[in-house]
């Protein structure tokens, strides 16, 4: 009979406390990083960022006790740090890479340790986050209060928002009403966190079902992110298929709650909804990021043709669709719109690289299936999302996906730790 492998490990001291801000730290970083019209909000987030780095420096050192790597490793990441602020602030050169690198290691780790220690730790601050998220993004929606979008900056600020509750007009709508982002700064980063909480929640195995669903799928409704109903759309597939019995239960509840938010959303805010699901800006939200990907093999006329849809749309449908305005066919390539583009210009790398941890990376999974079983559900599906969330943007960087990397990772540092991973299991086993 297999072990049950997701009863925490009681943590002591610094490691419980760097435990539980994490994850918070890592969200409030990238939001205040973001406020540029802030005075005190880039100060804050670059002083939340170092906090950020301390605390995965002592999950993993703590973890990895009287191992002399962890170590070597927090050291060149405060190294890497310090030359990029000195050399490379604008974040470009080599010392940022080179600072990245580090440091996604540093949050792979992190996150591959709390996912095997910490789940329900993760699972509690992801539900405590996407509830707050959950009342932001319905005030933003409905239009009731304008300091709810105090965060937010990808939406026009000279754009007040309005009362719309059974609306049905659509030139008024600002992108902050179409698309809200709680209280992040972007409606983007805002599905980064959806994503998790969703296969997280999806992969548990509890019979407290009702509110977290309920939390999940009504962040994931009020969103509208076409990037988020399509990680669900694969994640449910997958858990149909491959999920247990308990699991493929709470997928269908989740998917017939969802359709049920749908339809209260359509008949609250009738004109977001004509807005959001309108089958013309589906395709050109698709269609903009293929171009932009198109453009990196030469294909020069891909922005053009796609200049020429936009414009067909404006004129078919009363929906505000901005198009994207470049100086030249240089600018059109530099432009990152899809963060698969940075994949493009390093792709043989990026197939070497694959190929070689491939099978490293299954016999980790076959390992992770015996020690941990009931995580294997969860790492195949943080894959998943691991892999989609680029497609809406170059978010390569953002803390926050290079911590879920380490849960869609994890096979791998099971076979590197194996030790260290083994006796986390026995150290559960053995618990009453």
């Amino acid at each position: 009979m297999a072990k049950e492998s997701t009863m925490p490990v009681k943590s002591a001291g610094f490691r419980a406390l760097a435990e539980s801000c994490l994850i918070p730290i890592l969200i409030l970083s990238a939001i205040f990083s973001n406020q540029q019209t802030w005075t005190l909000g880039p100060i804050i987030g670059q002083a939340l960022g170092w906090a950020a780095i301390l605390c995965s420096s002592v999950i993993v050192a703590s973890a990895f006790h009287g191992k002399l790597w962890p170590l070597i490793l927090i050291i060149l990441i405060f190294i890497a740090k310090g030359f990029q602020i000195a050399f490379d602030a604008e974040g470009e050169g080599v010392w940022f890479t080179f600072y990245i690198i580090l440091y996604g290691c540093l949050l792979f780790l992190a996150g591959a340790i709390m996912m095997s220690n910490r789940l329900n730790l993760v699972y509690k601050q992801l539900y405590i986050i996407c509830l707050l998220n959950v009342i932001f993004m319905f005030m933003q929606v409905a239009g009731i209060a304008d300091w709810s979008q105090f965060a937010a900056t990808h939406a026009d600020s000279d754009m007040p928002t309005y009362p719309i509750a059974f609306f049905d007009k659509t030139s008024d709508f600002d992108t902050s009403q179409r698309r809200p982002s709680g209280f992040t700064y972007s409606s983007q980063y805002l599905s980064i966190i959806a994503l998790f909480g969703l296969v997280v929640h999806f992969s548990r195995k509890s019979r407290r079902f009702a509110a977290g669903t309920l939390v999940m799928c009504a962040m994931m409704v009020l969103s509208m992110a076409k990037l988020v109903f399509t990680g669900f759309i694969f994640v449910s597939l997958f858990v149909i298929i491959s999920g247990n019995s308990y699991q493929r239960r709470a997928v269908l509840r989740g998917i017939a709650l969802t359709i049920l938010l749908v339809c209260l959303f359509a008949v609250l805010f009738p004109g977001i909804f004509e807005s959001d699901m309108d089958v013309e800006q589906v395709i050109f939200s698709f269609s903009t990021r293929i171009s932009n990907i198109l453009i990196q093999y030469g294909a020069s006329d891909a922005y053009d043709m796609l200049n020429d849809f936009a414009t067909k749309t404006r004129q078919s449908s009363g929906v505000n669709i901005k198009v994207l305005q470049l100086q030249s066919q240089r600018d059109m390539a530099e432009d990152i719109i899809s963060g698969y583009v940075v994949l493009i210009k390093i792709l043989p790398y990026v197939f070497a690289a694959i190929l070689a941890l491939m099978p490293f990376y299954f016999l980790g999974l076959a390992k992770s299936r015996a020690w941990f079983p009931d995580l294997t559900t969860l790492i195949a599906m943080c894959l998943i999302i691991v892999v989609i969330i680029p497609s809406a943007g170059s978010l390569w960087y953002a803390p926050i996906y290079l911590f879920i990397c380490g849960f869609a990772l994890f096979p791998l540092f099971i076979l590197l730790q194996h030790r260290h991973f083994k006796r986390i299991e026995r150290a559960k086993s053995i618990r009453p």
